[in-house]
């Protein structure tokens, strides 16, 4: 295929329009190949680069619902000119970036920055070239957030999980919290009464599947590895139900750079999770890297696990600091674990609070047996001793815990309708 310096125009009866801005001749006989076995899609071509186009891209993606443009990455008159789309149109409009197979993790990171919805490496395999269009022209069914039923609490509530210091069962937390989350009910057979997720953010040690008995899942190593943001047919691929009824985003096996993903991927994890679920239980990781931000905005609670020891309550005080750096009303609750509670708090006791500024609120005795047995056997302590010391202890933090919840979205709930009303 021959292109000349004019404009030129693939003309089908199609319904969806997509641009594409491409010098390569090659790129453009296999995107036109592949777009023409989409069904009504309709594909018009413009000789240049994105850049190039001027104050015309604008109004060229009005009039399209999707534009695809070959880059470098770093030609930063392209990102330049995304990002004036992405500030004019929000995401009204839909970006295929198209790049050769050399380009860099770091270059296709800049490029999803700049606001790409998906970075696709020439030569393309054909079928995901047109599985990502589709996508990308395809209204998405999990983006719409529906209006809630009366009395129901949608989005779903968030509840972080983290540990003051390493092996201090954060994880054990994150997972049994999950599991009663359920609210199973049932003489014989029990059935859950909500939808729990557990995501395990923990790209290098997460150990959520191991608890659970499931696969590590690559879903985050591919994230980060490609820069794309997640949308609901990748989540729902990604995620396993658990023997104990959990629906699961376990932590790769690979290994990934904790900086390898971005806070908007994270934030479009959750709020699609959100939509689907009645509670997403995120087991953070205990190093702090820009991407928690988006669940620390979203979260209804923080659970930071801990020990009584000095350096441990050190240590949580300045990760409440960190924490509540950019979210000073982020509600923060102190689990110390691997202890009973006294029947009176000694002086130790005390200081720990008024150091952390909080209560010493929830306390998981020490349960090895139990402990051990639901680790061997991958399933949660409700499901290893119902009539555990420890199982107990975290039932009663679990009701808890979602009763305040609840109440505080009741009461949000009625100051917003009373609001409105005055």
């Amino acid at each position: 295929m021959k292109l000349g310096p004019q404009e030129i125009t693939f003309k089908r009866s199609k319904n969806k329009s997509v641009l594409l801005i491409a010098n390569d001749a090659s790129i453009v006989s296999q995107i036109d190949h592949a777009i023409a076995e989409i069904p009504k899609h309709d594909l018009e071509t413009q000789l240049g680069t994105l850049s190039g186009l001027n104050g015309r891209a604008v109004e060229f993606a009005k009039a399209n619902d999707l534009i695809v443009f070959e880059t470098n990455g770093e030609r930063q008159s392209d990102l330049d000119a995304m990002s004036t789309l992405r500030d004019e149109l929000d995401q009204e409009v839909k970006i295929i970036a198209v790049t050769k197979d050399d380009i860099t993790l770091a270059e296709a990171r800049r490029i999803t920055r700049a606001g790409a919805d998906e970075v696709l490496t020439y030569p393309f395999d054909l079928e995901d070239l047109r599985d990502q269009v589709t996508r990308l022209t395809s209204p998405n069914p999990l983006v719409v957030v529906q209006q809630p039923a009366a009395g129901s609490t949608a989005p779903a509530a968030v509840i972080a999980v983290c540990k003051a210091s390493g092996g201090i069962g954060a994880t054990t937390v994150a997972v049994n919290l999950a599991n009663q989350l359920q609210g199973k009910t049932g003489m014989i057979k029990k059935s859950a009464q909500r939808r729990v997720v557990l995501v395990d953010l923990d790209l290098q040690f997460g150990a959520v599947a191991s608890f659970v008995d499931v696969d590590p899942s690559d879903c985050l190593y591919r994230l980060a590895e490609d820069g794309t943001t997640p949308d609901a047919t990748y989540l729902q691929q990604s995620i396993v139900t658990s023997k104990c009824g959990v629906d699961v985003l376990a932590a790769p096996l690979r290994f990934a750079p904790l900086n390898s993903l971005t806070a908007q991927q994270i934030e479009a994890m959750i709020e699609l999770l959100q939509v689907e679920y009645d509670y997403v239980v995120v087991d953070l990781p205990q190093a702090l890297v820009e991407w928690l931000s988006p669940v620390l905005e979203k979260a209804d609670r923080l659970m930071m696990v801990t020990s009584c020891t000095v350096p441990a309550i050190r240590q949580a005080r300045r990760l409440i600091d960190f924490y509540t750096t950019d979210n000073i009303g982020l509600p923060i609750d102190i689990v110390v674990n691997h202890e009973k509670k006294p029947v009176i708090k000694g002086g130790a006791y005390k200081e720990a609070e008024n150091v952390l500024e909080r209560p010493l609120r929830y306390w998981l005795p020490t349960d090895l047996r139990t402990a051990r047995a639901a680790v061997d056997r991958g399933e949660p302590l409700q499901e290893v001793s119902g009539r555990s010391a420890l199982t107990r202890a975290m039932g009663h933090m679990t009701k808890a815990l979602s009763e305040d919840i609840e109440a505080k979205r009741r009461s949000k709930t009625q100051t917003v309708s009373q609001g409105k009303v005055n």
